[in-house]
């Protein structure tokens, strides 16, 4: 159902000065108002409520037209980018990093497979997609509908969003900004949103967990009723060994609805699966206009971080990170400092062009949406408006930072040299060996809104991507609850997730559909290239031994696949599985012994073809091919 008030949609930002009290916050309690177990299959067979979704769209329109000065008409024009190119050029080059000026020139593999998402029904928008994949299946979340489906595509069911959350907030509820995380430690499915009582004007946080790491079983959910006393917008959820988080943005309600803090709520994790939750802990921190909690891959890791970016139009490039510490009885909250700075960008926006309409679309703002910690670093990303004297494109900016010390490990921008394809809505995913994958959607005057991704392998060089993928191009132009020749209800979110088995990546981005003024919904699925580059780096003494090294039995084989092979030394070795355009389709880490080796392979989940298998040992990469019936 569609959501309430988004005040994140101003063009004017709040201006947040660079300047945090070190002071450590301490946090209050509220508790629980409402729990129930829901099997998602069974809500699955209900039907959609009873709420106007005109209705809601006309309140949020209202309040819209209150608070906004929207551009005219004549400003948008004066921003079509065949009025803009030689200045982007000139001003781009200016202000760009080294990192910016440097042009892709890796392919970003193609995705070992592809499929729909969502698509509009009775005018819902924006669907705001998130996702994520467990061991079995993947659980897709939307404005609209949860969906449930196999890793191929298949469909199991689809769950209307009201059905899944019914019992909260009542049949007058708007729920919405949904986000769904998959925890491969604990092996449990999180999921977080919000709802509006269009009646009362009551806001609520509603979350859970999945009872197993299946989520098309039973869940475990949660209402926080936060009252009427702020607008709540925008949520992000994280997690950690010991904590689940959920922050948002917190308004007035009394006109013009200013920004006043960020809510930060603080869960028991173990407390919130169990089903045995009661307390939960909050503080509202006006230092940040948003806060990304991170969502924690690696096990054992105490801390809970959070992440912000903060800065005026005059003076960004900051990020600041703060830490969850303490017991569970007694969490504290720390202000930890800032990541070193990057270049600067503007918060002013620009907006996206797209083919047969002057019609343009609003790129959001520069908040981070969403962070992951891997390997003791904090990786996040966000849209940026460039150049930062007098923005007049957009990139997609990434993130790695050490969580100790907040060095920036490296980062870049998705860009090109013209500044006339603008990316934004950004969300990446980071694997155990720092290959990175980042979503987002792409815009131009000459193409529709389009789903994208860009790869990174944790060999490739510092600071870089691969080259743009768009694997899901628009069908249409798109202009829907929108003013003044803007749309600002394309959307707000992404996701990008990691394979639990085998550390490929899944994307689910939002594409414009048609007929026009549509949108939709698709799933890339993206193997990890991990020898890509490797065999012709002159840098590195890497041999490659193609064929007489490997014995494969049965080969062909359809279900297990018996890898045989010699090592000179005793050492740890990577087995891959990778298809004819380079995606890695299995991965299996083994200790070798000196001498002749051996080790079995579950292959029926590949369908019918020929693959490469490859044995690297660090220095050494053995090569066959592998027949699959």
């Amino acid at each position: 159902m569609r959501t309430m008030l988004r005040p994140r949609l101003m063009i004017t930002c709040l201006i947040i000065l660079p300047v945090v009290s070190m002071a450590q916050k301490q946090f209050s309690q509220s508790k629980i108002k409402a729990k129930t177990t829901v099997n998602a299959k069974t809500a699955g067979s209900g039907n959609s409520g009873s709420v106007s979704i005109q209705a809601q769209n006309q309140l949020i329109q209202k309040k819209i037209n209150q608070r906004f000065n929207l551009p005219q008409n004549d400003f948008i024009s004066s921003l079509l980018p065949q009025n803009l190119t030689s200045k982007i050029k000139q001003q781009i080059n200016e202000d760009a990093s080294s990192t910016d000026k440097a042009e892709a020139v890796i392919a970003s593999p193609a995705p070992i497979k592809s499929f729909k998402g969502s698509k509009e029904g009775a005018n819902l928008y924006p669907p705001d997609p998130g996702g994520a994949a467990g061991p079995d299946n993947i659980m897709h979340v939307n404005n609209k509908e949860y969906v449930f489906s196999k890793k191929t595509g298949s469909v199991l069911f689809t769950v209307p969003v009201d059905s899944f959350w019914a019992g909260f907030k009542g049949t007058a509820a708007a729920i919405g900004y949904p986000h769904v995380e998959y925890d491969a430690q604990l092996k449990h499915f999180y999921i977080g949103t919000l709802a509006t009582d269009l009646n009362t004007g009551d806001y609520a946080i509603l979350f859970g967990a999945s009872v197993t790491q299946d989520a098309t079983g039973d869940w475990t959910l949660y209402e926080l009723d936060l009252g009427p006393a702020s607008i709540q917008d925008a949520p992000q959820i994280g997690y950690s060994k010991r904590w689940f988080t959920i922050t948002t943005m917190q308004y007035d309600t009394a006109s013009p609805n200013n920004f006043n803090s960020s809510g930060v709520f603080l869960m028991s994790l173990s407390d919130m699966i169990a089903g045995s939750l009661s307390n939960i802990y909050f503080v509202n921190d006006s230092n940040f206009f948003s806060m990304s909690p991170v969502e924690t891959q690696d096990p054992n890791v105490n801390n809970h971080y959070l992440i912000s970016n903060i800065g005026s139009t005059k003076d960004t490039g900051f990020l600041f990170v703060v830490h969850i510490g303490g017991s569970l009885a007694a969490p504290t909250y720390t202000y930890d400092g800032y990541a070193k700075k990057a270049t600067s960008w503007s918060t002013t926006p620009v907006y996206g062009s797209q083919n047969g309409t002057a019609h343009q679309i609003y790129l959001g703002n520069t908040t981070l949406t969403g962070a992951v910690y891997r390997n003791a670093q904090i990786w996040t990303s966000h849209t940026v408006y460039l150049p930062a004297r007098n923005p007049l494109t957009t990139a997609v900016q990434w993130w790695e930072i050490n969580a100790l010390t907040r060095g920036v490990t490296q980062s870049g921008r998705v860009t090109n040299k013209t500044g006339t394809i603008l990316y934004a809505f950004p969300s990446l995913a980071v694997n155990k060996h720092n290959d990175m994958l980042l979503g987002y959607n792409q815009f131009s005057a000459t193409t529709y809104p389009s789903a994208a991704y860009s790869y990174r392998n944790g060999s490739d060089a510092v600071n870089t991507l691969r080259k743009t993928f768009v694997y899901k191009k628009g069908r249409a132009a798109y202009f829907d609850g929108g003013s003044g020749g803007v749309t600002f209800y394309w959307g707000d979110y992404t996701a990008t997730s990691v394979d639990p088995v085998d550390s490929s990546f899944w994307t689910v981005q939002e594409y414009a559909e048609s007929p026009a003024n549509k949108w939709g919904t698709w799933w890339a699925h993206v193997g990890n290239v991990s020898f890509t580059g490797l065999e012709s780096a002159p840098q590195q003494t890497i041999s490659v031994d193609k064929l007489a090294s490997i014995m494969i039995s049965p080969n062909p084989a359809n279900s297990v696949a018996t890898i045989n092979w010699s090592e000179e030394k005793s050492s740890t070795v990577k087995i891959q599985i990778s298809n004819n355009q380079g995606n890695i389709l299995l991965t299996k880490e083994f200790t070798a012994q000196k001498g002749t080796n051996k080790i079995s392979l579950n292959i029926a989940n590949l369908i019918s073809g020929v693959y490469s298998v490859a044995v690297f040992n660090g220095t050494n990469i053995k090569k066959a091919q592998l027949v699959v019936e």
